[in-house]
């Protein structure tokens, strides 16, 4: 039974030959990947401190594993980071993941870091006239 009660089932055969991850047997925390782009431009130090506080405060958020935040890579329209700290409970992920993002958006409106979004230049070229040779 899923969190969103849905039953499944898997055949032994299957379920014999691949991984499977239980989020509530042994130990209900969980630990979050949450990725986060800014702007070309942006203080990623500066950027960095700002998700910790807001990390700091979130009461899903444990303190220990203290949460990190990574630079990951360049991408087409942002500098992409990852966030990943741990949660006390499992089934609080959704909530989580939301209480987290809410405070991040908020908290980069608040102190002007633009969160990108992709973006084209189209160049349109003049009409070639084929003269007739008649």
């Amino acid at each position: 039974m899923t969190r969103d009660n849905l039953l499944v089932v898997i055949p032994n055969r299957e379920i014999a030959n691949a991984q499977v991850f239980n989020h509530t047997l042994s130990d209900p925390r969980l630990r979050l990947r949450i990725p986060v782009g800014v702007a070309y431009g942006t203080d990623l130090h500066r950027t960095k401190r700002i998700i910790l506080d807001v990390l700091a405060a979130d009461p899903y958020v444990l303190s220990d594993p203290k949460p990190v935040v990574y630079f990951t890579d360049f991408g087409d329209s942002s500098l992409n980071l990852l966030i990943r700290c741990w949660i006390g409970d499992a089934v609080d992920r959704s909530r989580a993941v939301d209480s987290i993002n809410m405070a991040v958006k908020d908290a980069f409106e608040t102190e002007g870091i633009e969160i990108p979004f992709p973006q084209r230049d189209i160049h349109l070229r003049s009409p070639v006239k084929i003269v007739s040779k008649n």
